[in-house]
């Protein structure tokens, strides 16, 4: 079966940036930028901040920790980011800015929790009790890679809940939104001979409704698909979206997965309420 992008999500041609794996978009003091992750072997270098539609750099911070994931709360950016993957029992750090100039000391504020257990990517968003975050799992007894979730009330402490996502199947790089009593997580599946970006969502992190189609898009279509573009490799991954003035922008990783990555953007003429009923009308 061959997956498609979803028609409606437009896809920039070119590179946004290169050499790079992962991307946040985010909206800060109403400039519309992204935060990205520089890592070196199994960790994480530097975060670079840039106006996404100029390219400018705006800040550039040094923070030993990868994957990272951000999110603007009441004028404050915060950064997440995970240890030293290559052994299991790392964490995640976070740091936090008001200005882009001076940034918190990195704190941890998640350990592993499973014996064997290592963290990779992670999202963070926000939620009317508190904060859920979608994590990157490797441990024992579960196929390379699944999902995992936890809420917290402050970003300081999470608690895992709910149950384990594709424990036996690969589903890696979540990006998750709260949206109307529902999360959506966008998520990596390694199918079609590439790795493809598709979607579902869940109420309680119990039930998770994976898309399946519906009357206006079959169940080829989802979120991203390397098939679209050829400059790609077989890779669309590490998805992250914003919305910012009633359209949605994207940031995705294109590549190998082994040898060479950039990062490419793409728009969603519409909220993240529409777009989401794409997929659930």
């Amino acid at each position: 079966m061959t997956f498609s992008t979803l028609p409606e999500i437009h896809k920039k041609a070119g590179t946004y940036l290169p050499g790079l794996m992962e991307a946040d978009p985010i909206v800060f003091n109403g400039m519309l930028c992204t935060v990205t992750s520089v890592r070196s072997g199994s960790a994480g270098t530097e975060i670079i901040v840039h106006n996404l539609f100029t390219k400018q750099e705006l800040a550039r911070k040094v923070f030993a920790y990868g994957f990272v994931c951000s999110l603007v709360d009441n004028g404050v950016l915060y950064v997440f980011g995970t240890s030293n993957w290559s052994a299991a029992g790392n964490h995640v750090a976070m740091i936090s800015t008001t200005d882009l100039m001076s940034w918190t000391t990195p704190v941890t504020v998640f350990n592993t929790h499973v014996d064997g257990q290592t963290i990779f990517n992670t999202s963070v968003d926000k939620t009317p009790t508190g904060y859920v975050m979608a994590y990157e799992v490797r441990e024992p007894g579960l196929v390379d890679f699944s999902i995992r979730t936890a809420t917290s009330p402050n970003l300081l402490s999470w608690t895992p809940v709910g149950v384990v996502v594709h424990p036996q199947s690969y589903a890696a790089c979540p990006c998750i939104k709260y949206l109307n009593g529902w999360y959506y997580i966008v998520y990596l599946r390694n199918v079609d001979g590439g790795f493809v970006s598709f979607i579902m969502r869940t109420n309680d992190f119990i039930t998770y409704d994976y898309f399946n189609g519906n009357a206006k898009w079959p169940n080829t279509i989802q979120f991203l698909s390397h098939v679209s573009f050829p400059t790609e490799g077989n890779n669309n991954s590490d998805v992250g979206m914003i919305e910012h003035n009633g359209i949605v922008y994207i940031t995705y990783a294109v590549g190998d997965q082994q040898t060479w990555a950039n990062i490419r953007t793409a728009i969603y003429l519409g909220t993240l309420e529409q777009l989401f009923k794409e997929f659930w009308p």
